[in-house]
């Protein structure tokens, strides 16, 4: 989820700008396996975005089972989480849902900016973008265990490449051979 708004406001003139933009996205997604009555679901919310002026985001990650990861960021004060349950957080909770069950997801991302021209004798800007931000990712700890989306949409963590592994494996190979020398 992208978003980002802006607003600016001449020197003396008596205007008022303002701006907001929100953007949402939902889906559904089933944890299919065994039969058992919970599994543990690691969800994650990842924002990354920037405020200067007068200006606000806040997003929130709900499931429909009622769990659910939000923060609030303002020019004034630093960026926050709260998860279902917990006065805070970090963006990353776990929480137990139903197996076989279709759950549904429901996120969104708004921002806005303000300026105001009264009184002041510069040009007045203020802006949030958080042009690349709102990622969400779920994650299960049980191999027995497969999320399947009903968009399709993989919410796994971009996995790093094989020739990665490799190198990581020769490199420590290499330690370890030149240790035993």
């Amino acid at each position: 989820m992208k978003a980002s708004a802006s607003a600016s406001a001449s020197a003396y003139a008596g205007n008022v700008a303002n701006a907001s933009s929100k953007v949402s996205f939902a889906d559904n997604f089933s944890l299919v396996g065994p039969s058992g009555l919970n599994i543990d679901l690691t969800l994650t919310y990842l924002v990354s975005g920037a405020l200067s002026g007068t200006a606000a985001a806040s997003g929130t990650v709900q499931l429909s089972t009622g769990d659910r990861i939000s923060f609030t960021e303002s020019g004034y004060t630093s960026r926050s989480f709260s998860c279902s349950w917990m006065p805070s957080c970090t963006g990353l909770a776990t929480f137990s849902v139903p197996v076989n069950t279709l759950i549904s997801l429901d996120a969104f991302v708004e921002v806005g900016a303000g300026a105001s021209g009264y009184f002041k004798p510069t040009l007045i800007e203020s802006s949030a973008n958080f042009g690349n931000t709102g990622l969400v990712y779920l994650g299960i700890a049980d191999s027995c265990y497969q999320l399947v989306s009903g968009s399709g949409f993989n919410y796994a963590p971009v996995l790093l490449p094989a020739a990665f592994w490799l190198f990581a494996s020769a490199v420590c190979t290499f330690g370890f051979s030149a240790r035993r020398k």
